[in-house]
């Protein structure tokens, strides 16, 4: 079985070395820097214009995004103990939800995507 291991972890370095990889996943400098830059920004906070209202559950809490903007906003749901929803295109005057399912979840922030 240790022969197997070792075996492997020199073939994968020798491809690596060969193919001239980082060892680090594939990934250069740059691109981590720039994905450490783009993962510590902050998502901007949902406008004004979106209305939000949940009704809460001891297992699931329903959230509904309502646009009284003028244009289309695109929301997500940030939850505390249950599942963030994705991304939601909301049309003006229109009324998009999300349930989200865990043990009582509440709804931590809205954010625009």
């Amino acid at each position: 079985m240790r022969k197997h291991g070792i075996a492997l972890m020199g073939a994968t370095l020798a491809l690596t070395g060969a193919l001239g990889v980082p060892a680090a996943a594939g990934a250069t400098a740059e691109h981590r820097e720039a994905g450490a830059a783009s993962a510590a920004a902050p998502a901007d906070k949902a406008p004004g214009c979106v209305r939000v209202t949940q009704n809460k559950g001891v297992e699931s809490t329903k959230v509904k995004f309502t646009n009284k903007c003028k244009k289309n906003q695109r929301v997500k749901a940030i939850m505390a103990r249950g599942r963030d929803s994705r991304c939601i295109s909301v049309a003006p005057k229109n009324t998009r939800s999300h349930v989200s399912y865990g043990a009582r979840p509440y709804l931590d922030k809205v954010v625009s995507c």
